[in-house]
């Protein structure tokens, strides 16, 4: 069991990997695309202050599209980061 178990605190840097995802682009040919802690940081501050809605953890947002499909980190991330509750629809 780890009840009661200390954590060691740690740091990230804005240059650290923040997740990556593969696509097939214009090529055809599937590849990883790495995205930094801080890129990712971007994008979730851009689309949460370009919003005319104020996020915040009254919300619920629907996870509707697949884990590899790019815009799915939005559809995690954005609510993590206001607390809101995701509803995840099935297939």
């Amino acid at each position: 069991s780890t009840a009661g178990a200390a954590f060691k605190e740690t740091t990230a840097a804005v240059a650290d990997l923040g997740y990556m995802y593969y696509t097939s682009g214009s090529t055809g040919k599937p590849k990883g695309v790495l995205i930094s802690q801080g890129n990712g940081a971007s994008i979730l501050s851009w689309l949460s202050s370009d919003s005319e809605q104020q996020w915040n953890a009254s919300h619920r947002v629907a996870w509707s599209t697949s884990v590899s499909f790019d815009p799915s980190v939005v559809q995690i991330f954005l609510p993590c980061a206001f607390l809101c509750d995701q509803v995840v629809f099935g297939q």
